[in-house]
């Protein structure tokens, strides 16, 4: 079984490629869904959570959009979360692969935006990195819902170069051209991942 990691900067493209993958056919997880399942379910990150920032929750809920805020001003709050949230993460991988090995899957696809930031490019068999240029990627950044200037610059400070995300990835799918060019380097990618 050949387990997959999309990674790349924030907006360029790492959820559409994902998708496609989907699309092909291919069991395929998000790890921003992961982390807001964590948020969600997950008691004792909730009461962690609460100890870290009582004004977040409430009623044992999460308002993830103030912990956001809270996050995403604060990089001492960002590594608590982080160190909080990452091991969990890494546990339901571990879980999700193992299930995959039983269940003979032939490949398993991880969207993992902070791959290199974690160190985590051991724990998969193949890296795909997602790129458009710098004006794309802010375009789109800016305009998701509660992203600001200041948050997509505090984003990109603290992730790594994309140009080093290039040079350690085996993949990269440029999604500035369209996502049929984008479709058409997934195809050709699995053709030659199941190739082997």
């Amino acid at each position: 079984m050949i387990s997959i990691a999309i990674t790349g900067g924030i907006a360029t493209g790492k959820t559409t490629v994902l998708n496609q993958f989907k699309l092909c056919g291919l069991e395929t997880h998000n790890s921003d869904l992961m982390v807001k399942e964590i948020y969600k379910n997950d008691t004792s990150t909730i009461l962690k959570i609460q100890k870290i920032l009582p004004h977040v929750v409430l009623n044992k809920k999460i308002n993830i959009k103030k912990l956001s805020e809270s996050a995403f001003n604060n990089k001492k709050v960002l590594k608590k979360l982080e160190n909080l949230i990452h091991p969990k993460l890494a546990s339901k991988r571990k879980k999700i692969l193992r299930s995959g090995k039983i269940n003979n899957k032939k490949s398993i696809v991880f969207e993992v935006p902070l791959l290199y930031e974690k160190k985590l490019s051991k724990e998969f068999d193949f890296i795909v990195a997602t790129r458009c240029c710098k004006q794309l990627q802010k375009k789109r950044a800016l305009k998701r819902k509660d992203m600001s200037e200041k948050k997509y610059h505090f984003i990109i400070n603290n992730q790594i170069n994309n140009n080093i995300k290039y040079k350690q990835s085996k993949h990269i799918i440029d999604t500035g051209i369209g996502k049929n060019h984008s479709l058409i380097q997934v195809k050709k990618l699995i053709k030659r991942l199941c190739a082997k």
